[in-house]
């Protein structure tokens, strides 16, 4: 009886990339301190009109509902415990604290 193998693995590390991708540049989440006490979060969605994202961290989750994208943008961003950040969009910035933030730009 011969066995077939399948040599090629769909949990590989190389498929976490499009994850990776997603959350540090389309989200735009980044630390901006070790162990993610800090985050920056400087969006680049191209065409999409929403956005929502919960990322994982060592602190707890990020959780993001944004909409807009086109000259402005509003939603909320939440940030676990003891998270401060900051939130860009075009020339414009905002401090991020722990908790739910409104955005209205």
């Amino acid at each position: 009886k011969r066995i077939e193998q399948h040599p090629r693995s769909e949990v590989h590390p190389w498929t976490a990339h499009p994850v990776h991708y997603y959350y540090s540049l389309v989200a735009g989440i980044r630390p901006s301190s070790p162990g993610f006490e800090t985050v920056s979060i400087n969006p680049n969605p191209g065409t999409l009109k929403a956005m929502r994202v919960t990322y994982p961290t060592k602190q707890g989750k990020i959780n993001m509902d944004l909409k807009g994208f086109n000259n402005d943008v509003k939603g909320t961003i939440e940030l676990p415990d003891q998270m401060s950040g900051t939130f860009k969009w075009g020339k414009k910035s905002i401090k991020l604290i722990s908790g739910i933030n409104q955005i209205d730009f």
